[in-house]
């Protein structure tokens, strides 16, 4: 019964309870830094009080509730490790527990997080723009993309002093996830794209010092956002992608004409398998001649030469020719079959009349 109680006390304790026992804002599985499911033995700062009992993880000065699990270095944008075990969140080389929770030059950042020591002058993510005007923006001057749709909160701004707001709903670029208003997100619009589905973020080139698209498997992608009609307006601020007269939002991202091209971005919604180019009614995979639209005269479909088969022609004793036309009910032919123009066939015809007519008596 001793050693079944034992075992029992043993198992019950290593198993991780539900819940934030210490109200640390970071759930008791992820205290499991071995993910063993025991987060008892989980002591990130050897204190000897484990992870989910301590409200100070990495021993910092700073609690576990204000560094959260974000993860905010300043020049690579992420070292992987978030910043309630970090004991350097922002990357500056200064311990957080020198920094403090402080905000020495008064930019409303604190000490560790804030990389430099140049106050509301600064950019401390660098993406161009002072933490002054991006306070005033409601920008995060933290994070270089705000709103997370790919492109810099600089280039979306534009002149601080006049934002750009593409669609005019009332929300400046760099917070609005959809600039131009059509329905489709600016990230998608971007045409950004990476092999075998991978995602990808903005990551700071420590070579070029600049913030450049990169796969997740460290691949930049070099291509500027996608133009699909070449206007020299990239499509996330273009309202007609394709260009061709219709709304994007309105085309959808359907195929009517099943070319492989979506609606949106096909500037031509009839030349596909189940489009109809010349408009007769057919659809082009079922159309022989794609290219001959109808011919209508007073609204009606001419007959074309092809449709009607070549005059027979024979020759009367007196030399003259008469077409026999196998077609019904065209001009200057009786409904017989016979040619009704005048001339001397005609003539000899009907001077045949009463020869007939005086054989038939006798």
């Amino acid at each position: 019964m001793l050693i079944s109680a034992l075992w029992l006390l043993n198992a019950q304790a290593a198993i991780c309870p539900p819940g934030d026992s210490d109200l640390d804002s970071v759930p008791n599985t992820y205290e499991d830094i071995d993910g063993n499911n025991d987060c008892d033995n989980d002591d990130s700062d050897g204190d000897g009080t484990p992870d989910y009992l301590d409200t100070d993880d990495d021993d910092d000065g700073i609690d576990t509730f204000l560094e959260g699990l974000g993860d905010d270095e300043c020049l690579s944008g992420s070292d992987g490790i978030p910043n309630y075990l970090d004991d350097d969140s922002d990357g500056d080389g200064i311990s957080d527990f020198d920094e403090g929770t402080g905000d020495d030059d008064g930019d409303f950042i604190p000490n560790w997080l804030d990389c430099t020591a140049n106050g509301l002058s600064s950019d401390p993510d660098l993406d161009g723009l002072i933490t002054l005007d991006e306070n005033s923006l409601l920008l995060d001057p933290l994070n270089p993309d705000t709103d997370d749709d790919g492109i810099l909160d600089s280039v979306e701004v534009g002149d601080v002093t006049a934002p750009v707001d593409t669609d005019g709903n009332g929300f400046i670029d760099a917070l609005d996830d959809d600039n131009d208003g059509d329905g489709f997100s600016t990230r998608e619009e971007t045409g950004w794209e990476c092999a075998n589905g991978q995602p990808w973020t903005l990551q700071f080139d420590n070579n070029t010092f600049e913030w450049q698209p990169t796969c997740s498997n460290g691949t930049p992608i070099l291509n500027p956002p996608r133009d699909t009609d070449g206007d020299t307006v990239a499509d996330y601020l273009d309202d007609d992608d394709d260009g061709d007269g219709t709304p994007s939002g309105l085309e959808g991202d359907g195929d009517i004409d099943a070319d492989g091209l979506l609606d949106w971005l096909d500037a031509d919604d009839n030349d596909g398998p189940t489009g109809d180019i010349d408009e007769d009614g057919i659809v082009n995979q079922d159309d022989e001649d794609n290219d001959t639209p109808p011919v209508t005269d007073a609204g009606t479909t001419t007959t074309t030469t092809s449709e009607i088969e070549p005059p027979d022609t024979q020759t009367t004793p007196g030399g003259a020719d008469i077409e026999i036309v196998d077609i019904e009910g065209s001009n200057g032919i009786d409904r017989c079959g016979c040619s009704t123009s005048s001339g001397p066939a005609a003539l000899w015809v009907l001077s045949l009349f009463p020869l007939l007519l005086r054989r038939r008596r006798n």
